[in-house]
């Protein structure tokens, strides 16, 4: 039987491996270092999830993993932040 935190590593690998084939999907460095800084400063930015797993920054509204989002190009902020 599979345990659930390998399925989680094999699904964050599989988004991974998506992202590094499609670089294009990619925001720049530049504009994920202003998504953060906006990010950090809202009112909806959680510092850490509840599951032990997943302690990473969140977004209250969409409940997002930021870490992820942030990342993506194609994505934008619920709240038209950004």
């Amino acid at each position: 039987m599979i345990s659930f935190r390998s399925l989680v590593n094999s699904a964050k690998l599989t988004i991974s491996a998506f992202f590094k084939k499609n670089g294009q999907m990619l925001a720049s460095k530049v504009t994920q270092k202003e998504r953060w800084k906006i990010c950090k400063k809202c009112e909806f930015y959680k510092q850490r999830g509840r599951f032990l797993l997943w302690r990473k920054p969140k977004c209250k509204v969409c409940g997002c993993y930021l870490d992820w989002k942030i990342k993506a190009d194609y994505l934008h902020c619920d709240k038209e932040k950004w």
